[in-house]
């Protein structure tokens, strides 16, 4: 078992922890078994730490000099607070003057079952995902990376409205320097696809949120699925009978999904073929490269029996769960987009860039000639020298 700096971190709770508070903190590991029966707990005070652990060998970034995983409480629907899980990634060496600055990195979508949580899955379902975490560390920054409430702990289906995700990165950076006292107050957020929608809900909130005791900087982002809410929309029996990227294909299930779960009077199964009833199923129950594999070749519109925009009251909460900030940053905002980018509805993310650029002049926005895998290692030198500037003053 690697080391971990044990001057970095807090071990909180790794003695004297309650059962319960174990099977929080590693539930997302486990199938059924004594610790994932445990109660869920309710109530408690969002950005506090409930649990922390030491993660396994298999479950460390590269680059990374500690890594534990903790749940801890934070903002929820309905006005709630809830358990979310977390990572902490400390880098190799000694912490500068000040504390280790802190990138909060958003994921993108990996699926509604907890198994696919980042923190724990581990290489085999995130290792592309993983590999956007260890540049930061690389460059000296630790990385808080929550896996949004609900996903990875006990409980429902996570509720994945944009601003929800965002609270949960804002109350997982809180958190996170109750653990590893030796933090920097500054910190910024990293997010890729639909992690770039959070990150960009955190860019806009987090000044107001953080609480006293941090100081936010800025947000950088690749790949904004913009408007992809107009795509769910749309769907339906008369939808264009061409299979999309199996990206997007897997994106309108798992908003489905989760607004079926989240809105059970909206009767979604009624507006459902037996195909799609089925692959809305199983989107509960596996990560984003299996659902990917199972929906190529359909095409949305044999999905739906009837128009998806027909459903009553169903628009606001479509932009709840899929709309993205582009104005109201008060703090500076990298966005990197690539021209090849399948992964996103590109006319829509392209008129999104102008958008921000014509309404929001703390934005910097970069285009690259490459594909959606490509856009964050193509965007990374830009992305790390912004963060460079916003978190070295």
């Amino acid at each position: 078992m690697k080391s971990v700096h044990k001057q970095a971190l807090r071990r909180i709770g790794t003695c004297g922890l309650t059962a319960t508070a174990l099977a929080a903190v590693v539930a997302g590991g486990l199938g059924a078994g004594t610790a994932a029966a445990a109660p869920v707990p309710t109530g408690g005070t969002a950005g506090k730490v409930y649990a922390n652990i030491g993660l396994p060998d298999d479950r460390w970034v590269t680059g990374a000099g500690s890594a534990n995983r903790f749940t801890y409480w934070t903002n929820a629907a309905a006005d709630r607070t809830e358990l979310s899980s977390a990572a902490i990634y400390l880098p190799t060496g000694t912490a500068p003057e000040g504390g280790w600055p802190v990138v909060a990195w958003a994921h993108d979508t990996v699926g509604l079952a907890d198994k696919c949580a980042p923190s724990w899955s581990g290489k085999t379902e995130s290792a592309a995902r993983w590999n956007d975490i260890t540049p930061w560390l690389k460059k000296g920054y630790a990385v808080v990376a929550s896996d949004y409430a609900g996903l990875g702990t006990e409980g429902k289906l996570p509720d994945l409205q944009t601003t929800i995700k965002s609270d949960n990165i804002i109350d997982a950076v809180k958190a996170a320097h109750d653990i590893a006292p030796n933090l920097s107050a500054k910190w910024a957020v990293n997010g890729n696809g639909s992690g770039a929608t959070a990150a960009l809900a955190t860019a806009r909130n987090a000044v107001k949120l953080q609480g006293p005791d941090l100081d936010f900087r800025g947000a950088t982002v690749t790949s904004v699925p913009a408007d992809l809410g107009a795509l769910v929309l749309n769907a339906g029996p008369g939808f264009i009978p061409v299979p999309l990227p199996t990206d997007l294909t897997a994106e309108v299930l798992y908003a489905v999904a989760g607004i079926r779960a989240s809105h059970p009077e909206l009767n979604l199964d009624s507006y459902l073929s037996a195909e799609g009833r089925a692959l809305t199923d199983k989107a509960v129950k596996v990560c984003s490269a299996e659902l990917q594999r199972a929906v190529a070749g359909t095409s949305l519109n044999e999905l739906f029996t009837k128009p998806v925009a027909s459903i009553p009251n169903l628009r606001p909460i479509v932009e709840a769960y899929l709309g993205v900030p582009d104005s109201g940053f008060e703090k500076p905002v990298f966005i990197g987009q690539g021209l090849l980018d399948t992964t996103v509805v590109l006319p829509y993310t392209l008129d999104f860039l102008n958008r921000v650029q014509a309404t929001d002049r703390t934005a910097t926005v970069r285009t690259y000639p490459v594909d959606g895998p490509g856009t964050s290692a193509a965007a990374l030198p830009d992305a790390t020298a912004f963060i460079s500037k916003i978190l070295g003053g």
